[in-house]
């Protein structure tokens, strides 16, 4: 199995962080940056299958693309990240959080200081496109969010996030850290303060 959009080792390094969280169930998880949705509802079909007792919460500002997920444990909060009707919707503790938003060094940084501190202890938080390979691709034109990243930044230099890394709080450990040949990859830190 793999979601629509994730596969190979970025999409077996989500599932093996789930048999990680699955434990403290009821588990709260949070997605930054959904897209349409498809890894969402692949997470979600994937919780399923194991009949896991959770919450799925996703942000995405909804610029280019309707959102395609319709599922009872999903929640769905529209708007930028850091807008602060979204951090006040956004659930106050996560066992897993995975940022995938904006991949300017500015969004990216900002994701891991709003957010990874909702991270409870012993739970989850993924980083995606950490790949040193992937840094500098897809420069992004994302219109309309101009006013939230570095848009002539991002335009010039594309993909950032490893950048941003240097924002992870104290109290975080890296267990997982994307193979230089990936392409995207997924860098993954466990709380353990």
């Amino acid at each position: 199995m793999h979601s629509r959009l994730l596969f190979g080792q970025d999409w077996d390094v989500i599932v093996s962080t789930l048999d990680e969280v699955v434990p403290m169930q009821p588990i709260a998880l949070l997605e930054i940056g959904c897209a349409e949705g498809y890894t969402s509802r692949s997470i979600m079909d994937e919780l399923d299958r194991r009949h896991v007792e959770y919450t799925y919460y996703a942000i995405d500002p909804m610029l280019y693309r309707p959102l395609d997920v319709q599922h009872p444990r999903f929640h769905f909060i529209k708007g930028f990240s850091s807008d602060q009707p979204v951090l006040d919707a956004a659930p106050a503790l996560v066992h897993w959080l995975f940022v995938d938003g904006c991949h300017c060094e500015i969004c990216a940084r900002r994701d891991i200081t709003l957010y990874f501190p909702r991270v409870c202890p012993g739970g989850l938080a993924l980083v995606h496109d950490t790949a040193p390979d992937t840094q500098g691709l897809d420069p992004q034109h994302y219109q309309g969010a101009q006013a939230y990243h570095d848009h002539e930044k991002a335009k010039v230099h594309g993909i950032q996030v490893l950048k941003a890394l240097d924002a992870v709080p104290a109290g975080f450990t890296l267990t997982k850290a994307a193979l230089p040949q990936e392409r995207g990859g997924v860098q993954v830190y466990t709380r353990t303060a």
